[in-house]
């Protein structure tokens, strides 16, 4: 189990949930500004969201599968269509982004 502090969002997180299983971390959208309201309750400015620049999204690409025998995970090859290829490390993700910092 490790801690970690995103470099995009800014989120700190644990990598392991506390049942054991693997969180997955995904930044959220950034609020550029809040919702205003008047005295009714009437939205007078709507609440502003964007994607942080270089956003980090740890879900697996699709397509991932984990190899048990081989002990890595079996991708689709970007070069054939048809064909896979076999990666050793650790499950590949959607988007490293910015990266992420150990605290």
């Amino acid at each position: 189990m490790a801690n970690w502090k995103c470099n995009a969002c800014g989120a700190t997180y644990s990598d392991t949930l506390r049942d054991g299983g693997p969180y997955t971390h995904v930044c959220g959208p950034e609020i550029v500004s809040h919702e205003v309201t008047d005295d009714k309750g009437q939205i007078v400015k709507p609440r502003v969201e964007r994607e942080y620049a270089n956003h980090r999204d740890e879900n697996p690409l699709p397509g991932v599968a984990y190899d048990a025998k081989r002990k890595g995970h079996v991708l689709p090859d970007p070069d054939d269509p048809t064909g896979t290829v076999f990666y050793p490390g650790p499950v590949p993700i959607k988007s490293e982004g910015a990266g992420r910092t150990a605290v």
